[in-house]
C-alpha cells in the first residue's frame, strides 16, 4: 500500500510517497499470520532432519572406515624406526621420501596409529604429533558414530562445528608444523 503524506511546511513544494519499507520500523505495518501462505510439506521445504533410520544409516558410514583404521592399526606391529610401518600391509615403501631422502607430510602416520591403538599415547605423540591427533580424532569419531548407531541421534549440528572451515585451516597448519617436526626428527637436529 503506498500512502500519499503532505511535506512539512518547510517543504510545502510537493508531497512524498511512502512505501512501507521505507516508513519507520515502529510505524510499518506487519502481516497477520492469515496473509501469509502455509509452507509447502513437500518438496525441499520439509524438515531438514532426516529419519532415525538415515541418522543411523550415517553413523554407520561412519563407524565402519574409524573402526576399520583402528584395528588395522591395532593389527600391525610400529615399526622401530617411526616410519615405515604401512609395509606390513604389504604396500611400497614411501616413494616421495626414496626419491628426495625427505620425509613426506605423512611420514609416520601409521606408525603413530599403531602405537596409539597399541596405547602408547606418549610414543605416538613423539613419533608424529599430528598423527596422534589424528588416532585419537577417529576414536572420538568411532565414540560418537557408535552412539548415534545406538541412539539415531542427528549428529549435524556436530559435524558443522568440528568441520568450520577455522578448524580446517588450523589442522593444515599443525600439520606443516608437525612435518616440520619429523624432518627435525629424522635428520637428526634435537
Amino acid at each position: 500500500m503506498i500512502e500519499t503524506i503532505e511535506s512539512p511546511p518547510a517543504q510545502a513544494d510537493a508531497t512524498h510517497t511512502m512505501t512501507p519499507e521505507s516508513q519507520p520500523t515502529a510505524e510499518r505495518p506487519t502481516p497477520d499470520a492469515a496473509d501469509r501462505p502455509a509452507p509447502p510439506t513437500r518438496g525441499r521445504w520439509r524438515d531438514p532432519r532426516p529419519s532415525i533410520t538415515q541418522c543411523r544409516v550415517r553413523s554407520g558410514l561412519l563407524f565402519v572406515p574409524c573402526a576399520t583404521l583402528l584395528l588395522t592399526a591395532l593389527y600391525l606391529s610400529p615399526d622401530s624406526r617411526g616410519y615405515g610401518t604401512h609395509e606390513g600391509l604389504g604396500l611400497p615403501a614411501c616413494g616421495f621420501k626414496a626419491s628426495t631422502g625427505w620425509p613426506c607430510m605423512t611420514c609416520g602416520m601409521t606408525t603413530s596409529f599403531s602405537l596409539a591403538a597399541h596405547g602408547d599415547l606418549v610414543g605416538s605423540f613423539q613419533n608424529q604429533p599430528m598423527g596422534a591427533f589424528f588416532a585419537l580424532f577417529t576414536a572420538c569419531l568411532l565414540v560418537i558414530a557408535t552412539y548415534g548407531l545406538v541412539t539415531g541421534a542427528y549428529m549435524r549440528p556436530l559435524w558443522d562445528r568440528v568441520l568450520h572451515g577455522r578448524n580446517v585451516i588450523i589442522a593444515g597448519v599443525l600439520m606443516l608444523i608437525a612435518w616440520a617436526y619429523k624432518i627435525a626428527v629424522l635428520q637428526g637436529v634435537s
